[in-house]
């Protein structure tokens, strides 16, 4: 059983915010005066860009399809493929360690 506390286990400080915090007033180089004319822009509608880019993304077609369809696709031929990887990498590291033999 999870039990929430209000202080510090070890010093018995409180945990509790007396005020939330505040946000900081900006600097006044960086606040625009109160005569400044509005900006002539306008604003970005984030949701029709994202959805033009997926359309986009969606057409593309993949370029790395291609290769993909040499690939094996019975589970019989995948296992060929693993066992004939783990057959050629053991004897790549007997031939090295055999050569490394020779010098030692």
């Amino acid at each position: 059983m999870l039990t929430v506390v209000s202080w510090c286990t070890l010093c018995y400080a409180s945990l509790v915010p007396s005020e939330p915090p505040s946000a900081p007033e900006p600097p006044a180089a960086l606040q625009r005066p109160a005569d400044a004319p509005t900006s002539d822009v306008e604003p970005v509608d984030v949701e029709l860009i994202a959805a033009r880019l997926l359309a986009e993304l969606a057409a593309t077609p993949d370029p790395n399809a291609r290769w993909t369809t040499r690939l094996p696709r019975s589970s019989g031929a995948k296992a060929g493929v693993i066992i004939g990887g783990a057959l050629i990498g053991s004897l790549v590291l007997v031939a090295l360690m055999a050569l490394l033999g020779l010098f030692l």
